[in-house]
C-alpha cells in the first residue's frame, strides 16, 4: 500500500466516523424533543 492509498483510507475513515458521530447527536436531539413532547401531553397539553 502506497503513501497516497494510506491517506485516502484514513480519510475515508474519519469521514465515516463522523458521519455516524453525527447521525448520533441527531438522534439524542430528537430523543430530546420526544420526551420534551411527552411531558407536555402528560400535563395536558
Amino acid at each position: 500500500m502506497g503513501y497516497l492509498e494510506k491517506i485516502i483510507a484514513l480519510v475515508i475513515s474519519i469521514l465515516t466516523i463522523y458521519k455516524l458521530w453525527l447521525s448520533i447527536q441527531k438522534s439524542r436531539l430528537e430523543n430530546k424533543k420526544l420526551r420534551q413532547e411527552i411531558r407536555k401531553m402528560r400535563r395536558g397539553g
